[in-house]
């Protein structure tokens, strides 16, 4: 995470100062170092699976709130001294502290992307860090829709940013609101600290509100009205009366205890942040307001200590070079954490991130290079540095988007990960959606999610062979009796399943009578833990056959341990081909339901498309030079037309 200390180093009594003591001690803190260290090994740890740091991503709320302490103490510092706030100085020290680094880091993120990375992942790539250059890397991944939590997110380099975006669009709302309150107020003749804090609790209070409203949704975890509240915290401490050495020594250990209990009762399944941050964020105002009152408390001496410190100080650093080592390593070797490999790579990005704080950061900061002498070419300066960094991301995606030689593998990968959609639309219109032979002989009706509409291609080739009418209902992550996994109850996605399952069930009748419906197949990608999917579903399969339907229920194809598309082309794809055994071990419990419905239904038909994508014992990722997956269990346009022969014998 981001070295926030930047702390001024005097302080000319004044109106404001003399009314908040507080704000007088501006000397450097270690012990804030110290708590910057606890942050950025509590957030490392967790990213690398380290036992007892489930809840380690807690250190962001932490430096959250150092950064509102810090950056008012400088604002307060700065008004008390000049009587105003020289925003053009602000911004200047911003960019000397935190984007020479960002730069470095990213565009050295660029080259490795065009190094190892496949097309899409360039694009990707490139995207993320064109948004994060532009202080915006946390609407990107909340609009990009891939949660912090999800696996997904373990590959992309840059989402790490995204607590930059909140923090810069902090840096950039804070000192306006700060200058234009403190002149409103004295406009007034009113007293400028009242003031503001009155503007500070009710945007706190209005901003966990929100988070509290929001609860565990993306919007409330990435954006800044959801945790404007916890840098309100700090901005608040910063303005706060002084605290009693006697009341110091018992609330830093409450403090730690806070932190220390976040860290080990929290974990990727905890509802975040909402409510729940205010155990780390008040901890976190404890021990930097213990730390104030008393220096020589026991606490903070330990925050003081040298090494622990050290790491504060190298923290901006050491969060930025993490994660992109982390994630090209989990790129090319598909995916998954591994503790003794993982703690190599954050070790190394330590030892990167003490470097570039002793020969880039430092001497920026200190003025040491012309290019950042004084405000002016400060500015300057980052304004080039942007644009450069702008021209180096727009480079790669140029270059993504570079044409394929027809037929080549690359060109199947493009087609295929960029083809879903195309190959597969879904179909949840009541007008039918129909495919196969010509209207008028018997009809099939194919219901399900994505992993139904993925044999949309191989039923329209069978059907066609078969003479039968293929009718389409398919809906995304909508499997037949079951809502989308993770997905409570009345969300709007269980909502818009619930609406297509109820809409497809009301018009079987109809199309029995009308279009000549015969036969129902279910598919799906159903999940053992989804609660009463199997119940749902056998009375989907009841219902039809009182209608005098035909059931068929499809086996799911093979879910592989990687995306297979992405490890085929980057190491070919008998290295990516997995034992039969181990694809059935993963469907297990699945299939054990699906043999229950039909064992106790004998006129119910269960297919596997396993015997045609799993010849000797093996599920390959490509046949006769064909890839048959777009990813980890979805078939490409070949994978499906692969099924035809399968399926033809099943719905004839």
């Amino acid at each position: 995470m981001r070295d926030k200390s930047a702390n001024p180093v005097r302080s000319i009594p004044g109106i404001f100062l003399e009314r908040n003591p507080i704000a007088r001690t501006t000397e450097h803190r270690a012990d804030i170092d110290g708590l910057r260290g606890i942050a950025i090994s509590a957030v490392v740890a967790c990213h690398i699976n380290l036992p007892f740091s489930a809840g380690g991503f807690v250190g962001v709320d932490i430096f959250f709130v150092i950064s509102g302490f810090l950056i008012t103490r400088l604002l307060a510092d700065e008004y008390d001294a000049h009587g105003r706030i020289g925003l053009a100085d602000f911004y200047a020290r911003r960019v000397r502290r935190l984007l020479p680094a960002l730069l470095l880091v990213v565009a050295a993120t660029l080259v490795a992307g065009f190094l190892w990375l496949l097309p899409d992942e360039q694009v990707a790539l490139a995207r993320s860090a064109i948004m994060a250059l532009l202080f915006a890397a946390n609407i990107h991944f909340w609009t990009v829709g891939t949660g912090y939590f999800e696996p997904a997110s373990t590959l992309l380099p840059l989402q790490h940013l995204w607590t930059l975006g909140v923090e810069e669009q902090f840096y950039l709302l804070w000192p306006l609101a700060f200058a234009g309150t403190a002149a409103l107020a004295r406009r007034r003749n009113r007293p400028v600290l009242p003031a503001l804090r009155l503007l500070l609790i009710a945007a706190v209070a209005a901003s966990l509100a929100l988070a509290i409203v929001q609860g565990p949704s993306r919007a409330a975890f990435f954006l800044l009205p959801a945790r404007a509240w916890e840098l309100g915290a700090g901005c608040l401490l910063a303005m706060a009366p002084p605290l009693s050495a006697a009341r110091a020594r018992w609330l830093a250990p409450l403090g730690v205890t806070a932190i220390l209990l976040a860290i080990l009762v929290y974990d990727a399944h905890t509802p975040f942040p909402s409510f729940r941050a205010a155990l780390p964020v008040v901890g976190s105002v404890a021990l930097i307001a213990a730390g104030g009152a008393d220096p020589r408390g026991a606490v903070p001496r330990l925050l003081s200590q040298r090494w622990i410190a050290g790491l504060g100080k190298v923290s901006y650093g050491w969060y930025l070079w993490h994660w992109p080592l982390l994630a090209f390593v989990r790129i090319q070797w598909g995916g998954g954490i591994h503790v003794v490999r993982d703690t190599g790579l954050v070790l190394l990005a330590l030892l990167l991130a003490i470097i570039m704080y002793h020969r880039v950061e430092m001497p920026i900061r200190e003025r040491r290079v012309a290019g950042f002498g004084d405000t002016t070419r400060s500015l300057a300066s980052g304004g080039a540095l942007l644009v450069a960094g702008l021209a180096l991301a727009a480079a790669l995606w140029v270059w993504a988007a570079r044409p394929s030689p027809a037929g080549s593998l690359m060109a199947q990968y493009r087609a295929a990960r960029s083809g879903a959609v195309r190959d597969f639309p879904f179909c949840n219109d009541p007008a039918p959606c129909a495919s196969g032979a010509p209207a008028g002989g018997p009809a099939l009706l194919l219901w399900g999610d994505s992993h139904a509409a993925q044999l949309g291609h191989a039923l329209d080739l069978a059907g066609r062979q078969a003479s039968i009418h293929i009718l389409t209902r398919t809906e995304p992550g909508c499997a037949p009796g079951g809502s989308p996994l993770g997905v409570r109850r009345g969300d709007p996605r269980w909502m818009a399943c619930a609406a297509f399952e109820h809409r497809v069930r009301a018009e079987l009748a109809g199309l029995r009578g009308h279009r000549n419906l015969r036969t129902l197949l279910f598919a799906g990608g159903w999940d053992a833990r989804q609660a009463g999917w199997e119940r749902q579903l056998a009375a989907d399969v009841d219902a039809a056959r009182r209608l005098g339907l035909r059931v068929i229920i499809a086996r799911d194809v093979p879910l592989h341990s990687r995306d297979v598309l992405r490890c085929t082309v980057r190491r070919g794809a008998d290295s990516c081909a997995e034992p039969r055994a181990a694809i059935e071990r993963r469907a297990a419990a699945v299939d054990r339901a699906l043999d229950e419905i039909a064992t106790q239904r004998p006129d119910v038909r269960l297919w596997s498309p396993l015997d045609r994508l799993c010849p000797h014992d093996r599920c390959p990722a490509a046949i006769d030079g064909r890839l048959l997956y777009r990813n980890q269990g979805h078939l490409t346009l070949d994978g499906s037309a692969y099924l035809a022969p399968a399926l033809q014998p099943v719905i004839g």
